[in-house]
């Protein structure tokens, strides 16, 4: 299908743009909640920047924790537990007590969150595209200034309209969105089908008994004796043919002939051998 070559999957590079709208809310609209912090918590410029200090530093650094997660994890199941942790941590900032909890619940778990989920969307958007992954890239990161323009009015209303608790709810369950866009962003087909490809070749072919070695043995040099003897028959037959040219009847057989055609019925016997080799190591696999 073309849909599923690489530069034309379009529609990933959509989805990850509005994942990422919805994702980058809080750290494009830190601002706003650094006031919010000062009034809701009456602290000091000092301890209402710290949630959004923490956050700078694990939303950078969530991808290490993506670079080890994927040695057990697809990209998928990162992105989506990622996004159970950004909306959750909103969510559990509006029971917050102290601007200490939430710079647990805004700087650490809404950090890390946030990053993993951005950074396999753009990793995804690598694997999707080649030629055309720079414009790809710019459509997914296009989201961050207008989601910076959208929310910081939309939460300033629903605090009017709610409080600031009440706010961070309402904000936490618009950002659930970002689990319903992961769940539409999986690994490129073709990159998973090499990885199973690459998964049954690496399968240890199953190691043979000593009692199917043996048989293969004992079959392998009845093979080559059986022939070398036919081969000693055919020269035998030649032989006869030739003396009996020479002397004009088809009926008679040289002594050195007679000798050589002997060994067949032993070739015979080996034959046998190699018969019953073969079905005790058939009754063996099974």
């Amino acid at each position: 299908m073309i849909r599923n070559r690489v530069d034309c999957r379009w529609d990933v590079a959509a989805v990850a743009s509005i994942a990422g709208f919805f994702a980058i809310a809080t750290n494009r609209n830190m601002g706003w909640f650094y006031v919010a912090y000062m009034e809701e918590f009456g602290v000091d410029r000092r301890g209402a920047s710290w949630p959004g200090s923490v956050l700078s530093s694990t939303f950078r650094c969530s991808g290490l924790l993506v670079t080890l997660l994927h040695k057990y994890l697809s990209l998928f199941s990162i992105g989506l537990l990622g996004s159970i942790l950004l909306w959750g941590s909103i969510t559990a900032s509006a029971f917050a007590p102290s601007i200490e909890w939430m710079t647990v619940a805004i700087g650490v778990a809404y950090g890390v969150g946030s990053g993993v989920v951005l950074v396999t969307h753009i990793v995804l958007i690598m694997q999707y595209f080649r030629k055309y992954r720079g414009i790809a890239a710019g459509l997914r990161l296009s989201s961050n200034p207008v989601s910076a323009i959208v929310f910081p009015a939309a939460l300033s209303a629903l605090k009017d309209a709610y409080g600031f608790r009440g706010a961070s709810l309402v904000f936490g369950a618009i950002t659930m969105h970002v689990t319903a866009f992961c769940i539409m962003l999986k690994e490129p087909p073709w990159l998973t089908s090499n990885k199973k490809k690459k998964s049954v070749s690496a399968t240890p072919a199953t190691p043979a008994t000593d009692t199917q070695k043996d048989s293969s043995r004992s079959s392998i040099g009845c093979h080559v004796s059986s022939v070398r003897k036919e081969d000693m028959v055919a020269s035998a037959w030649r032989v006869n043919e030739v003396a009996a040219e020479k002397s004009r009847g088809g009926d008679a057989f040289i002594p050195e002939a007679q000798a050589l055609i002997s060994p067949l019925a032993s070739s015979r016997s080996c034959d046998v051998l190699a018969r019953q080799n073969s079905s005790v190591s058939g009754l063996g696999r099974s």
